[in-house]
């Protein structure tokens, strides 16, 4: 083939790399499945060009990679180059017929966690106290709940700061997320977020649910982490947007959130699993350490029957 071919004149092995081609799709996602991998072959085309592609990664800060660019391979004219992801972003000459290969430049990198579980301090978010944002084992126990697939489509309703939504989309690297937040200052946030992580295949929707959720394609996976007031029409609209065999989680904080959701599911017919988590975490005082308690966070999560039933 021609990506081995490429490996052949860059005199690179290939059989561990990843093949990816983007020939007449949309770049969207390809920062994010990049993550796991040191060694890619892509194809391109004239729209996703090798240099349209580095200034991507640049965007984003993905720049510890070595560029091989092999252009009509095995034609009269062909041509190797190599390029660090600066100098490939600003070439203007390259041919149409093209191979991109990429391979990591740190040879001490080592592929991420298969579970993400990203510390508060890795995101920036809203004040007060601690940050807007949901803590991570909050966030690691609601992703499981969620039954997140490599290519699912997930809502994230309520993003705030977009920790659930980078982690959902590192868990579904050929899927989508749609980021949905109502705060501008939130909204902002969560952009920069998906900047600094280098995750590109979230989608961030600025607006109130559910009003805003009418235009998205519909969802493998839903978490709820706020609804502004709006919960149980927020329900009404996932429980009839989710895919059969969807699962939606809830977080509630406050009483009337807790009862809110509750009654909403059991109007649809659906029994949640209710889970109360309580997380306290050590921290420093003086030279000893104490327990620090978080809130108390309700996890509420359901599966939409896959036919006519009753989910759990």
């Amino acid at each position: 083939s021609s990506m081995q071919w490429a490996f052949a004149r860059v005199g690179l092995k290939w059989d561990d790399a990843s093949f990816l081609s983007l020939h007449g799709r949309s770049p969207e996602g390809f920062l994010t499945r990049l993550k796991g991998q040191a060694k890619v072959a892509i194809l391109t085309d004239e729209k996703n060009s090798p240099p349209v592609l580095a200034r991507r990664m640049a965007e984003h800060g993905e720049t510890a990679w070595v560029a091989w660019v092999c252009e009509n391979l095995g034609g009269p004219d062909e041509r190797v180059r190599r390029f660090d992801v600066a100098d490939l972003a600003v070439c203007q000459d390259v041919g149409p017929l093209n191979v991109l290969l990429l391979v990591r430049s740190d040879p001490s990198w080592r592929a991420p966690c298969a579970i993400p579980f990203l510390h508060e301090d890795a995101f920036a978010k809203r004040m007060p106290k601690k940050g807007l944002i949901t803590k991570r084992e909050v966030r690691l126990l609601s992703l499981a709940a969620m039954g997140i697939r490599p290519d699912s489509v997930v809502w994230d309703i309520g993003a705030g700061s977009g920790s659930v939504s980078i982690e959902a989309a590192l868990l579904a690297p050929e899927g989508r997320v749609y980021a949905v937040e109502v705060d501008p200052e939130g909204v902002e946030i969560c952009r920069e977020n998906l900047l600094a992580h280098a995750v590109d295949n979230v989608r961030v929707i600025a607006g109130r649910a559910p009003e805003v959720l009418a235009d998205l394609e519909s969802p493998d996976a839903v978490f709820i982490g706020g609804s502004k007031g709006s919960m149980e029409e927020i329900i009404d609209v996932v429980i009839d947007r989710l895919q059969p065999g969807g699962h939606l989680v809830v977080n509630a904080i406050t009483l009337e959130n807790v009862g809110e959701t509750y009654q909403a599911l059991r109007k649809r017919g659906l029994v949640p699993e209710v889970t109360l988590l309580q997380v306290s975490r050590a921290e420093p005082l003086a030279h000893y350490l104490r327990y620090e308690a978080l809130n108390p966070i309700q996890i509420f999560a359901v599966s939409k029957p896959s036919q006519t039933g009753v989910a759990s």
